[in-house]
């Protein structure tokens, strides 16, 4: 497993979500990666995991509109919010990678470490990114702000 402020459980497809002007999806204009003359894109959309290593959620050579959802589980009790932060690139390093932006994710995660299980969604639709989040336990949805943005 990997840990930062999240543990990554599973990964799985899913389908291109409706976007909503919710504050439970976050819009992230002109944030999707370069696309090459083919219409796939040049460069992967990762997060930081620990070590600093770069982890791929959206691989290069997708074409839009693409997404992927990962679950992911808190690292200590009581925590009520994580945060995640996006990096555009093809490094194996956030540190050679591009920051797209950091972004807090709350109002969903609670109880004993490891207990909650967050499925974060990524979906690239144009020139944009998409997140949204929901606790599956509670099928509750979470909250998405931005703290910064690369």
């Amino acid at each position: 497993m990997k840990i930062l402020a999240l543990t990554l459980l599973a990964v799985t497809a899913c389908s291109v979500p409706i976007v909503s002007a919710e504050d439970s999806r976050l819009i992230i204009p002109g944030a999707a990666p370069h696309i090459g003359p083919d219409g796939r894109t040049t460069e992967a959309i990762g997060l930081e995991t620990l070590g600093g290593v770069f982890t791929a959620l959206l691989e290069r050579g997708c074409s839009a509109p693409c997404s992927r959802t990962e679950t992911f589980t808190t690292a200590a009790d009581r925590q009520t919010q994580v945060t995640v932060t996006l990096y555009r690139g093809n490094a194996k390093a956030v540190s050679q990678a591009e920051l797209v932006g950091a972004f807090r994710i709350d109002r969903c995660v609670s109880g004993r470490r490891g207990t909650p299980q967050v499925a974060l969604t990524i979906l690239m639709m144009n020139r944009d990114l998409v997140l949204s989040a929901t606790e599956l336990g509670s099928r509750t949805t979470c909250h998405i702000t931005q703290e910064s943005r690369g």
